[in-house]
């Protein structure tokens, strides 16, 4: 049983599951490929890596927000389906961005446990 099986229908949610995983990895593969082309794999440290992976974060989580604000306007009857939707995937890249600024933090230095 995996986590979207609470939801009802497991075949929709299935697919939103699918959609998300392919988007995640998406989004890993193109700040990979941000990182090379800007840098050169091989001079890159793990910080420029996550910056690159933030930047690229952000601006999907822009277009996302953007998608949503111009959804509003539109009165057809898949509005408020296409607004939910749109809203989890903003909810997710959000998770996505302070995952990866945590994450950051601790390469950094700037976030530790202890003493």
């Amino acid at each position: 049983m995996n986590l979207w099986h609470w939801c009802g229908n497991t075949t929709q949610n299935a697919i939103y599951e699918y959609r998300i995983t392919l988007a995640v990895s998406l989004f890993f593969q193109i700040a990979l490929f941000v990182g090379i082309v800007f840098k050169g794999y091989v001079g890159m440290s793990l910080q420029q890596i996550l910056f690159a992976c933030l930047y690229v974060s952000a601006a999907a989580l822009l277009v996302v927000l953007l998608l949503g604000v111009v959804n509003l306007t539109r009165t057809d009857a898949r509005q408020a389906s296409r607004s939910n939707l749109l809203m989890r995937w903003r909810i997710g890249v959000q998770a996505i961005c302070v995952l990866l600024l945590v994450i950051l933090g601790f390469v950094a230095g700037s976030i530790s446990f202890g003493g």
